[in-house]
């Protein structure tokens, strides 16, 4: 068995714990101290062979945890086959679960099968090795491989020798061990010595016991023959009986005898004559009755006569119903044509309204323009642009007029020049003012900054009077006048040629004209869109509903042409679903006609067919009528009970007595009478009490002689007790030949043994020697294994013996880890291989004995699978790096 991963779920340090990727051959798991290789070496052994019982000492921190421990191991046993070996912890072991091949399974058999039939025993003290393992020697006899060693060296595999000594030893006890009186042979002896006593005493109850004899005999005899008068006496009462039961059965045969001879012969009418006359009568009723209710109804269902008036008070416009396309044309775009009335009157009212609105601005604006002078209107922007140059142009000579007019005013006043004077005086001592602190505090660019500015007003004060004053006199009146005139001419001369508009127009006026005709224009072409949508969608749409109204109205009538649209296509639409609800009903009303007419021809057919074969049925036995026909039938019906009456008593006198005593019966009844009869069975009966009392009395006697001879058969049975005595003496032969092959059983097996381990080792040892010795560099040259005294030794190069006690802790590890191969290798031969498990086997070795250790394992671990678990990172350094699979953890 190779195992392929190990998962581990809440246990000892390990939770959703997967270590994957283990391979055959030698697999190192290296991982440092607490890392979990020891808990990891646990789960192994635990998963594979059961939870230890929690109340042991073993591993206990491994279940300090609260909640079950649990895991699964993957493995590939050595058919190929992948299996699942899943355990939750629990009571006898766990809870087992086995998955191969796609099936689940929870027999622990199965489960042990697969794992080779391999005891726990021997999985912990053979397979799992650990470094405290090896240092006892312990294991070996907790394990039995003391015994296993010898039986797998004679070829006997799991047979332990030891188990046979012990089984022949505790067999010969049980027969014979002296100062022991309840050994099987003793006893048997007491057994035979009692047997003896009781033949001895057999000899004085022989008289007796013949006279007994002889009376019974006698008494035997008598009883037999009263049984013999008994049972004669006990078949003539019977008879008679019989005869007395019989009795009222032949007055009934009699009596009908005599009936039958005033009777006819009995006629061959139809068997069911009567009830195919009722038949027929009960069907010709109920379909005279169903033609009835066809015709006329019932209180449920209308009849033919009442359906076919209903059927011509229906009226159908069968016109108007060809319209149906028409008439769904109404129903479906009733709402749409109000709705598109409503919008197209509507818009109606919008245009009225828009075109008195262009109208009117048209007029407001000139009364030379017409809308084609709005619609052509182009070039808008430009006129805007252009009238807008004509409005600055006229702000700028309107703004050249009121300053001329101020400088005017200026050089007039000449207060204003003195207040000039003073204002500019004024801001240099305050600039002076300013200046000074902001010296005293160090501020000197801000103390300049004020100097400058006081200088360059005071120094500038005459230049800016002069320019308040300045120009006054070379103002250009005349200019200004004729630029202006200029102005206007060009203005008026624009409106009147390019805008045909009133000369008097102002520039700000003609402006808002222009916006007025940009919107004007928007108004037109919105009007135009909505008096193209009321030609081209709405208004055929009215009109061909209304014309569909129109046509559908004369062939509704009954429709008053003053009413509303929406009355008159209600009043169609209605006219129209009642003559489709009236077809409807007529159809259906007309299919149950139907329907009903053929069921009235088919009575009608089947009721002359039934009169036929009731006039048929009354021609078969010649009747006249109907009440002839039942009266001919009654009186054969009396013929054939009598007759069957009259069998019936026949046949059972013939069960009560017989078919060959019947004629003697009735030849005896013809002279007996029934108390004649009643007389003769009392007297039968009397003597017969009298027999049966004898019986008894003979019988209770019989008892008594009886009884007394089992006594004496029960205190002397010479044969029986004679029979028992030779067969407790065939049972003292057997088991003394047991003791006997028994003994000599044990003193063979010992001196086989005892030859065995002077001649030759079993293949375990030999297979341990060589391990051992290579292990030792050829220091130790074998091992011998004492079986009666369960003792070990090793032999050095020079045959100096020694024990286990005597060698070193290294070295003793090192003998019990050779055993241990030895042995698992020896197991095999009969066994598959299961996965070793080793737990730090090296640390106590030397370099060279750890090296060759891990060469010998590495032999070793070929068709098998080693798992060798360390926290010691130099111990992969033994090993060839090409041939492990390190894992770490």
């Amino acid at each position: 068995m190779i195992i392929q991963e190990i998962h581990i779920d809440n246990f000892g340090i390990f939770n959703h714990f997967t270590l994957a990727n283990l391979q055959p051959g030698l697999n190192i798991i290296e991982g440092s101290n607490e890392a979990g290789k020891t808990t990891l070496f646990s789960f192994i052994k635990y998963t594979l062979f059961g939870y230890p019982d929690l109340r042991s000492s073993v591993n206990t921190y491994l279940f300090q945890k609260t909640g079950k421990r649990q895991g699964r191991i993957i493995a590939r046993l050595s058919s190929g086959e992948k299996v699942i070996f899943e355990r939750t912890e629990g009571s006898k072991g766990g809870h087992i679960t086995l998955s191969s091949n796609n099936q689940t399974s929870h027999d622990p058999d199965r489960w042990f099968d697969l794992l080779g039939n391999a005891t726990a025993d021997l999985f912990y003290n053979i397979y799992a090795i650990s470094l405290d393992e090896l240092n006892s020697i312990a294991s070996l006899s907790s394990s039995g491989v003391e015994e296993k060693i010898f039986s797998i060296g004679i070829g006997m595999s799991n047979v332990s020798i030891g188990e046979i000594e012990t089984d022949l030893s505790n067999r010969i006890n049980r027969i014979y061990k002296p100062r022991n009186n309840k050994t099987e042979l003793v006893q048997i002896v007491g057994q035979i010595n009692e047997l003896h006593t009781r033949i001895s005493e057999t000899g004085s109850m022989l008289p007796s016991f013949e006279r007994l004899t002889g009376e019974a005999s006698r008494i035997e005899k008598e009883i037999a023959n009263l049984h013999q008068e008994s049972v004669s006496l006990r078949s003539e009462l019977i008879t008679f009986k019989n005869y007395l039961t019989c009795y009222e059965h032949y007055l009934i045969y009699t009596n009908t005898c005599d009936a039958l001879n005033e009777l006819p012969e009995v006629s061959e009418y139809p068997d069911d004559g009567i009830h195919q006359l009722e038949q027929l009568i009960e069907k010709k009723n109920n379909l005279h009755q169903k033609i009835g209710e066809l015709e006329s109804g019932t209180a449920e269902e209308a009849g033919i006569r009442e359906l076919t008036e209903q059927a011509e008070t229906i009226e159908l416009n069968e016109d108007l119903a060809a319209y149906s396309d028409m008439i769904e044309y109404l129903r479906k775009n009733f709402e749409k044509y109000k709705q598109t009335l409503h919008d197209f009157e509507n818009d109606e009212n919008n245009l009225r309204r828009i075109n008195q609105e262009i109208s009117h601005t048209i007029n407001r604006i000139s009364n030379k323009w017409q809308e084609r002078n709005i619609v052509d209107f182009s070039n808008l922007i430009i006129h805007q642009n252009r009238i807008t140059n004509f409005l600055d142009r006229f702000n700028n000579l309107e703004e050249k007029k009121r300053e001329r007019e101020l400088r005017a005013r200026l050089s007039s006043d000449k207060a204003y020049i003195l207040n000039i004077r003073f204002v500019i005086i004024t801001l240099v001592l305050i600039c002076i003012i300013l200046a000074v602190p902001a010296f005293l505090s160090a501020n000197y660019s801000w103390g300049i900054a004020f100097l400058l500015i006081a200088i360059l007003l005071f120094s500038g004060r005459r230049y800016i009077l002069s320019k308040q004053v300045s120009g006054s006199d070379g103002f250009q009146e005349k200019a200004v006048t004729s630029e202006e005139e200029k102005l206007k001419e060009e203005y008026r001369a624009y409106l009147n040629t390019q805008l045909q508009l009133t000369e008097s127009l102002s520039p700000v006026a003609v402006l808002e004209i222009l916006k007025e005709t940009e919107r004007l224009k928007k108004e037109i072409v919105n009007r135009d869109e909505i008096r193209e949508k009321q030609n081209k969608q709405r208004k055929p749409f009215i009109e061909r509903f209304e014309q569909s109204v129109k046509e559908l109205k004369s062939i509704a009538g009954s429709v008053n042409s003053a009413d509303s649209m929406e009355i008159t296509v209600d009043r169609i639409i209605a006219v129209y679903d009642q003559t489709i609800r009236n077809t409807r009903e007529k159809e259906k009303l007309d299919s149950v006609l139907n329907r009903k007419r053929r069921e009235l021809e088919i009575s009608i057919t089947a009721f002359k067919e039934i009169e036929t074969a009731v006039s048929d049925l009354l021609k078969t036995v010649k009747a006249t009528d109907i009440t002839d026909f039942k009266l001919k039938y009654q009186l054969n019906a009396k013929i054939k009970a009598l007759q069957q009456t009259k069998q019936n008593a026949l046949q059972t006198i013939q069960t009560i007595i017989g078919m060959k005593n019947i004629d003697r019966l009735l030849e005896y009844f013809s002279h007996s009478t029934k108390e004649e009869i009643e007389n003769r069975i009392s007297s039968l009966e009397d003597n017969l009490n009298k027999k049966e009392t004898e019986i008894r009395e003979h019988t209770i006697k019989m008892g008594a002689i009886n009884n007394e001879l089992k006594r004496m058969e029960g205190t002397a049975d010479l044969s029986r007790t004679l029979t028992e005595l030779e067969t407790q003496k065939l049972k003292l032969r057997g088991i003394y030949k047991e003791w006997i092959s028994g003994k000599l059983a044990l003193k063979i097996l010992a001196e086989v043994k005892a030859g065995y381990e002077k001649k030759q080792q079993p293949i375990v040892i030999k297979n341990s020697s060589t391990y051992f010795s290579a292990i030792t560099g050829q220091r130790y040259s074998r091992i011998h294994v004492s079986l009666d005294r369960k003792e070990v030794k090793v032999f050095d190069k020079r045959e100096q013996i020694k024990t286990i006690d005597q060698l070193s802790r290294g070295t003793r590890e090192q003998l019990l880890l050779s055993l241990r191969l030895g042995f698992i290798k020896a197991y095999e031969e009969y066994a598959a291989p299961l996965p070793v498990i080793l737990d730090e086997v090296l640390v106590n070795f030397d370099q060279q004995r750890a090296k060759k250790t891990a060469e010998i394992l590495h032999e070793f671990g070929n068709g098998r699978q080693i798992l060798f678990i360390t926290c010691h990172p130099e111990t992969k350094k033994y090993f060839s790096p090409s041939a492990i699979n390190l894992i770490h953890i």
